[in-house]
């Protein structure tokens, strides 16, 4: 899996633009606060995002882990996260913030475009020899800002639709969860 449209897809599965416009249509605010929040965001998951890949090799180094027992790890969480989204649709909202900087950090930026998942999916890829962190991240960025742009047109009228895209979604996670631990497992 080396091809720059099967990360996008797996990076897809990982981060789930569907589950973040759904819980993006849940946040009061004008849709200019809107707009910052999705902004702040989306900074957030690329700086981190960009940090995982980068750093992935010195994090699996200083770990002492090989790359294929870490894919197993992440296809792991991938699976479980997968599987929240197939059964819910989106994380639910707790607390939401009323300021349109702390929406930003929290929900959108941490957990959701900058997700466990999302991350430890960018670590995996770009630990792989013939990925590096180069292809991963430009295969991320492209999602990410798919996630912004789907986060800003959300609409609560339209949360159903985006539940039910961010359930179908949350079964090809399980689907590439799965595959990186069987992959993870017959390579180690």
């Amino acid at each position: 899996m080396t091809a720059y449209w099967e990360l996008a897809v797996v990076l897809a599965a990982a981060v789930n633009p569907a589950a973040i416009a759904a819980a993006a249509s849940e946040l009061p605010g004008s849709r200019a606060s809107r707009g910052q929040a999705v902004a702040i965001a989306w900074a957030i998951g690329a700086g981190m995002t960009a940090a995982a890949a980068y750093g992935a090799e010195r994090l699996l180094a200083g770990l002492e882990l090989s790359h294929e027992t870490f894919r197993i790890a992440a296809g792991a969480v991938l699976a479980v996260t997968g599987t929240r989204e197939t059964w819910r649709g989106s994380p639910p909202l707790s607390s939401v913030p009323n300021r349109a900087w702390e929406q930003g950090v929290y929900p959108l930026g941490l957990p959701l475009f900058a997700s466990p998942a999302g991350l430890m999916t960018a670590v995996a890829l770009a630990g792989h020899p013939e990925v590096g962190p180069a292809k991963t991240l430009g295969a991320a960025l492209p999602v990410l800002a798919a996630a912004a742009a789907a986060a800003l047109a959300a609409r609560e009228r339209h949360q159903g639709l985006w539940r039910a895209a961010a359930q179908s979604i949350g079964a090809l996670a399980v689907a590439v969860g799965v595959a990186f631990v069987v992959a993870g497992i017959r390579s180690v």
